[in-house]
């Protein structure tokens, strides 16, 4: 701020869910530090640990106007009509004040609904509603409670969404859903809210976090971490015998001892040293990681929403500091499949700084396998156009894609399958065709098999839907969310999902 000023800056903190280490509960501690800040310490998040949560909502949030009319009959409802947190369900979340709602979606990424009034729908700003739909299409949950006659509603509160109705009052958006239930405006529709708030968790990324410790593929490629125990028992030997008899009887013996001052530490630092060119010598520097990229466009929004699932294996990093070049959400993961439930005694912690124009801290670590699960969305006129059959004629397919497409799969209303392979940027190239079994089992072989809890979520509810494309990139690196550059990604896929846009 300048001198005699003040402001507002909004900062957003990634929240991470608990899991299995934290049997009963859970903290996560923010600090904020710089100049003025007396108080670095901005405040704690609890959370119940895995003994506790598994009958649980995700977090839902719901506008002021409707709140007052039903969220504690809600509460009751999901908590057995106790309204206690000691009932076997409990519903977490909380009234949220649209007027002071986040403009960027990074700000919407902690729930898993999101429920609205019409009337507080229509009353936010455009730019708010982007963000809020940005948030749907990386797999949130909009509902809106329209006091209507229903019919058309869906089109005219979301008029700049133009994807197809599933069914009435429903439709979806990228990897999440929008949603429409018509109400009198005055009694709040209780079982239909608690049926979609009980079974509401399968868009969302929220309840799969905990499964990335589970059997993973993109894991099991990277590898565990090995210790030529051999060398260090070696060297450890090694060392004791110099900075012991050696360094005592030899080097600062007798009347030599006032040695002792500068030959220990002398043989520490040389020991040091020596240490970490083993492990530079075990391990290398930098490391060596896979990653999975699924890609999904939108071309009626003209945006393109990113998740990438990646892990590493890193040996000796000489620096963990690395660039952020776009907003995204960033998490590291619970990889770790060899843990038991510790009753809340876990030492594990973490320090992950942000400060908007680089991260640092424990997102990379020098020997260690971890995992990261990042997401974005961007803003891109890239499409697939497709040009169905006329006659005998061969359909046509064309991408504006920036990056060319080793396969892709086009499925039509019917459904008809579609198959092309080398399809360069700006390319029309003929479609030939291809049986659900080959599609399928291509899914199967480049997404579904590598793919971790959240990648298997997205691609589930629109795997083979006609109207949409499905495509394994050339050159993953081009729509990759950059890391630590000394990360080598040597297994690296891009998959590209999505609406074609349909040309006759």
């Amino acid at each position: 701020m300048e001198a005699e000023s003040s402001g507002r800056v909004m900062v957003y903190a990634p929240v991470t869910p608990p899991t299995d280490n934290s049997y009963y509960y859970g903290n996560l501690g923010i600090t904020v530090e710089g100049p003025g800040i007396n108080r670095p310490q901005a405040g704690n998040l609890h959370s119940q640990g895995s003994a506790y949560r598994s009958s649980s909502t995700e977090f839902i949030a719901m506008g002021r106007k409707l709140s007052t009319k039903g969220w504690s009959g809600l509460r009751g409802k999901i908590n057995g009509g106790t309204g206690s947190s000691s009932s076997n369900n409990e519903l977490i979340g909380s009234e949220v004040d649209m007027k002071d709602a986040p403009d960027d979606w990074r700000g919407y990424t902690g729930l898993a609904h999101l429920w609205l009034d019409a009337g507080e729908w229509q009353g936010i700003d455009a730019k708010t509603k982007g963000a809020i739909l940005d948030w749907v299409s990386l797999g949130g949950r909009l509902y809106v409670l329209n006091a209507g006659s229903g019919g058309n509603s869906v089109k005219e509160l979301f008029p700049m969404v133009n994807g197809p109705e599933e069914r009435p009052g429903k439709m979806r958006h990228g990897a999440g859903r929008l949603e429409v239930l018509t109400w009198d405006g005055n009694t709040f529709p209780l079982d239909e809210v608690t049926k979609r708030v009980k079974s509401g968790g399968d868009l969302g990324s929220w309840n799969r976090l905990d499964d990335y410790d589970q059997r993973w593929l993109l894991k099991e490629r990277v590898g565990k971490l090995t210790l030529k125990s051999g060398l260090i028992f070696t060297f450890i030997l090694t060392f004791g015998v110099l900075i012991g008899p050696v360094n005592l009887f030899w080097l600062a013996g007798g009347a030599r001892r006032h040695r002792l001052f500068w030959t220990t530490p002398a043989i520490a630092l040389a020991g040091s040293a020596l240490l970490v060119a083993l492990m530079v010598l075990q391990d290398g520097t930098g490391g060596s990681g896979s990653r999975l990229i699924l890609a999904t466009l939108m071309p009626d929004q003209k945006r393109m929403t990113i998740l990438q699932e990646q892990v590493s294996r890193t040996g000796v990093l000489m620096g963990s500091t690395f660039p952020v070049t776009e907003p995204v959400w960033m998490m590291p993961l619970d990889i770790d499949d060899e843990h038991v439930p510790n009753f809340g005694t876990s030492n594990r912690v973490g320090t992950f700084g942000d400060n908007g124009e680089s991260r640092w801290g424990d997102w990379y670590a020098s020997r260690s396998v971890q995992g990261q699960l990042i997401q974005t969305v961007r803003p891109t006129r890239a499409a697939v156009e497709f040009q169905p059959a006329v006659g005998d004629a061969t359909p046509v397919v064309l991408s504006s894609l920036e990056v060319p497409l080793k396969k892709i799969f086009i499925v039509e209303e019917g459904p008809r399958f579609w198959v092309a392979d080398d399809l360069g940027t700006g390319e029309k190239k003929p479609l030939r065709a291809a049986t659900e079994q080959d599609f399928r089992g291509w899914i199967r072989e480049k997404v579904e098999s590598d793919g971790g809890p959240i990648a298997q979520q997205v691609l589930g509810p629109v795997k083979g839907l006609p109207g949409r494309i499905y495509a394994e990139a050339a050159d993953a690196e081009k729509l990759a969310v950059p890391t630590l550059s000394s990360i080598r990604w040597k297994d690296d896929r891009l998959i590209i999902l999505g609406n074609y846009v349909k040309k006759l």
